[in-house]
């Protein structure tokens, strides 16, 4: 296997911190030499991040969003949050560099792709040793944290295992000890989905298995048969999230507030600075500097499409939209042309990250969000997959 394939799968263990994977803390040193060694070893063959395989118009309108927000940020410019335009826009930059290499990688050896899969698996059980031996652990407010990384983050991360897993169980039909390494993968997982107390996870979990469990290409007999392990599950998962006191406070506490855990007044004042420049947004500086206005300290909006409309404004936005409608559609062809069973995995994990994006910001600029892209787009790609098996 090549360097960067090599580098690749290590770099992958990283990705549910996606806050310390470059910036700025002490236990970055060692994903942030597999980052840069990573791009280098894509270097050495220069047509790796030029041969876009086929989406090439998706990555003009990212490119297109980044400049409208550059210059937004230019003539918007306020010099107290230049730091925040430029760490934003970075960022950008090196996370979708970092998609196109690994879409290239993906989509041109098929076989990465399926031991990726199987990587993002085990992933769960290395977060369940840092978990075990207190590495890097500490809780906010009782959530857990792991490398100082958000909650939310541990949480979504292991609702994708899940449906990860559940694909690989499902396509690969393992018995006796690889099926309960698989479901301990599960279990182990659900657990940090709970002890995140992240309700955006448990959401995105239970619509990606119902998604992923609707477009399974499957006979119907094999379905209902599939339907029993499935329920029996959710009763589990669901008596099991009831009994946890860190989803049954924040639970309690956002029926009382009746404001979305906070995000409505940030999206009333979000849409108050919108409107002062509706078409080419106010910049990344100057949103920040209006939130601090309105809410007393510089806040995320939490919904990803608010944010870069405030941002670039609706024409950014339709860039962004373009950019997600075209994953849709390299999907919905997918499943219209091609019968692999595993072709409902793609479609479950464009949901979640659809629920995901609808209820955090940042996803621009997060190693989750693009390299959950990258992998959509690969694992939809019929063409690709067909000259794997040939």
């Amino acid at each position: 296997m090549a360097l960067r394939h090599i580098l690749l799968i290590l770099l992958v263990l990283f990705i549910p911190y996606p806050e310390l994977t470059l910036f700025g803390n002490p236990y970055l040193f060692i994903p942030m030499v597999l980052f840069i060694t990573y791009f280098f070893a894509s270097m050495l063959k220069i047509n790796v991040l030029l041969r876009v395989y086929k989406i090439k118009v998706l990555v003009w309108s990212i490119i297109i969003l980044w400049v409208i927000i550059l210059l937004s940020s230019l003539i918007n410019y306020n010099i107290i949050y230049s730091n925040i335009t430029r760490s934003i826009l970075q960022r950008i930059v090196i996370y979708f560099v970092f998609f196109i290499m690994v879409y290239n990688e993906l989509t041109f050896n098929y076989r990465l792709m399926d031991i990726l899969q199987r990587v993002i698996v085990f992933s769960i059980f290395i977060m369940g040793a840092f978990f075990v031996s207190g590495v890097g652990v500490d809780y906010m407010l009782g959530r857990l944290r792991i490398f100082e990384s958000n909650p939310n983050t541990i949480g979504v991360w292991s609702s994708i295992v899940i449906v990860m897993t559940v694909d690989l169980i499902i396509k690969e039909r393992k018995r006796k000890l690889e099926l309960l390494y698989y479901l301990s993968a599960i279990a182990i997982a659900f657990f940090f989905v709970v002890i995140s107390g992240s309700r955006k996870s448990l959401i995105m979990l239970a619509v990606g298995v119902f998604t992923y469990y609707i477009f399974l290409k499957r006979s119907l007999s094999s379905k209902l048969v599939l339907l029993i392990p499935f329920t029996l599950v959710i009763i589990i998962a669901y008596m099991y999230t009831m009994s946890s006191e860190i989803f049954m406070q924040r639970l309690t506490t956002e029926l009382q507030r009746q404001d979305l855990g906070g995000r409505i007044p940030i999206w009333e004042a979000a849409y108050s600075i919108i409107r002062t420049s509706p078409y080419f947004g106010v910049g990344v500086g100057e949103f920040a500097y209006q939130t601090e206005l309105y809410l007393g300290r510089v806040r995320d909006t939490h919904n990803e499409f608010i944010q870069i409309t405030a941002y670039s404004g609706i024409i950014g936005l339709s860039c962004f939209l373009f950019f997600l409608s075209a994953i849709a559609k390299k999907i919905i062809y997918m499943l219209m042309n091609h019968r692999r069973i595993s072709s409902s995995l793609p479609v479950a994990l464009f949901v979640m990250l659809i629920i995901y994006l609808l209820s955090a910001g940042g996803g621009l600029t997060s190693f989750l969000y693009w390299f959950l892209v990258a992998y959509i787009l690969a694992k939809s790609n019929p063409e690709v997959i067909e000259d794997s098996q040939d």
